[in-house]
């Protein structure tokens, strides 16, 4: 069955997905397909197909999950229904444009072994890439020097083996450094704290770079916003999207020359009396 990024009507992805499960298991009925989404009616999901039944925005997610999408095809999945059920073109365009910047996108690899260790140090995601950029050789010395802040030779030699090792990079015929994927993230079922301690480190650096370097080599910026919960949940499928098209862009780089960290962050620093992130839901530091 095509990717859900290759489509731009949910119903027909709903249709051929239904048909795709009905040819390989003759038990599979609409029936079963409504139920498995959570509605009582066995034949909602069949009319939601011909078209004579709407989605309703509470419902968009348990319907991606009984198709069984994860991660970023949910997040699609949601902007598609909503793009092909818009009554206006303002949300038909709104919708649209998140479509088009994540159609297409990359499939990130999902590090399987090896988690902690790649993350454990702010310089492994570093080296990994730096070591596609130039043929240092065995300066591992020179390697180190060549981050910022710079790490020891020793440091250096043991991150390549490292990233060889959990297999994040091999040599080519030609005896060059490559990385088995252009693009990576971590996986759902992760080494948290491994994870965790990463993004300090590289917040700290963030923040180190605002004294390190001039302005015109750094970008920062930021906004204070009031918004609800709604409002965040579209900020970070935009934000998501966004995402989805620097990797394309980085994807299809083929002069790289320097290695930059790429961060997004976005946490409350307040809420109204009585909001739920003051009751005790925050872990103390």
């Amino acid at each position: 069955m095509k990717s859900i990024f290759e489509t731009l009507d949910f119903r027909t992805y709903l249709l051929e997905f239904y048909q795709e499960h009905k040819a390989a298991n003759a038990r599979f009925s609409w029936r079963v397909f409504s139920k498995k989404a959570g509605f009582t009616s066995p034949v909602f999901l069949k009319l939601l197909s011909e078209g004579k039944r709407n989605l309703g925005e509470a419902s968009i997610d348990q319907v991606g999950e009984a198709l069984e999408l994860k991660d970023k095809e949910l997040v699609f999945w949601h902007h598609l229904v909503l793009f092909n059920q818009a009554n206006t073109a303002y949300l038909k365009q709104e919708h649209y444009l998140i479509l088009r910047g994540m159609t297409g996108s990359i499939r990130e690899f999902k590090i399987q072994q090896g988690f902690y260790d790649y993350y454990r140090f702010w310089y492994m995601p570093a080296i990994r890439e730096l070591v596609t950029l130039y043929p240092f050789g065995v300066d591992f010395e020179q390697l180190g020097m060549s981050l910022i802040p710079s790490i020891s030779a020793i440091e250096a030699k043991n991150a390549v083996q490292t990233l060889q090792r959990i297999g994040m990079i091999q040599k080519n015929k030609k005896g060059q450094w490559e990385q088995f994927q252009t693009a990576i993230s971590s996986g759902t079922e992760t080494d948290r704290l491994a994870l965790i301690q990463y993004h300090k480190e590289m917040l700290r650096l963030s923040a180190e770079a605002l004294d390190r370097f001039e302005k015109n080599d750094r970008f920062v910026s930021g906004m204070t916003l009031g918004v609800s919960k709604s409002c965040y949940d579209a900020i970070l499928a935009e934000t998501e999207a966004f995402r989805n098209r620097v990797l394309q862009l980085v994807h299809g780089d083929p002069h790289s020359d320097q290695v930059v960290q790429f961060s997004l962050q976005m946490v409350p620093i307040g809420a109204i009396p009585g909001h739920k992130l003051l009751q005790g839901k925050r872990r103390k530091l």
